[in-house]
């Protein structure tokens, strides 16, 4: 059972080629998106609301068996709300402009190697992959979550963004508990807590990774 990123119907026939080639004793072989196995994950057989936390980000509605509803992440440039890049991203502006509290500036100076505003942005505009560049800040912020306001605050508002512009877009959503995987909500889950119940939701299973989920999902779907 594979699960990735991007998986679309073009795709998957193409990895299935591969996989077939690579496993050619493989009884049964299926690839699936990295959000139905994280719905799968966190709900196994159950109904129910599930997202991704970590890098980027992703969410939708299972019925027990398939994705009923999903409202686009739209990708670093124009969302990921709540992930990591999205965080790294709005920690590395207010930074670069100046705005951040002297024991944050330092931690990110000391990130950067002290670069100047022009080698950064040099830096940002020719990574291969820019959500990635930028998740890396994000450790700055959950790490000193509990010792700066300002972090804290950055954290909570990131949640905010991703309960404000994707999850009050999910018909009834405060019928759910909101579960999910990702580094950003684990290490989080306090201050990922506390706004959800602000959007009159509660939080369920958070998980660092899908894996032990995902285990016990196909061995309950074999019996």
């Amino acid at each position: 059972y594979f699960y990735g990123a991007g998986i679309n119907e073009v795709t998957s026939g193409v990895l299935l080629g591969v996989l077939h080639e690579a496993f050619p004793n493989a009884y049964r072989m299926t690839v699936e998106s990295d959000l139905l196995g994280t719905a799968r994950a966190l709900l196994g057989h159950g109904e129910g609301f599930a997202a991704i936390l970590g890098t980027g980000m992703n969410s939708c509605l299972f019925d027990g068996e398939k994705i009923v509803s999903n409202v686009g992440s739209l990708g670093f440039f124009l969302g990921d709300e709540g992930s990591a890049g999205y965080i790294g991203k709005t920690l590395l502006r207010d930074y670069l402009r100046g705005n951040v509290p002297q024991e944050v500036a330092d931690a990110m100076s000391d990130a950067l190697e002290g670069k100047a505003y022009p080698q950064v942005i040099a830096e940002l505009y020719s990574a291969p992959k820019p959500n990635t560049y930028c998740a890396e800040f994000c450790r700055i912020a959950t790490g000193m979550k509990d010792s700066s306001e300002y972090c804290r605050n950055l954290v909570a508002d990131s949640f905010r963004a991703f309960f404000r512009n994707v999850i009050s877009l999910y018909p009834d959503c405060s019928r759910y508990s909101l579960n999910c995987i990702g580094s950003v909500g684990c290490i989080c889950k306090d201050i990922l807590s506390e706004v959800a119940a602000e959007f009159g939701m509660s939080l369920g299973t958070v998980l660092q990774t899908p894996m032990e989920g995902l285990v016990e999902y196909h061995l309950t779907s074999r019996s």
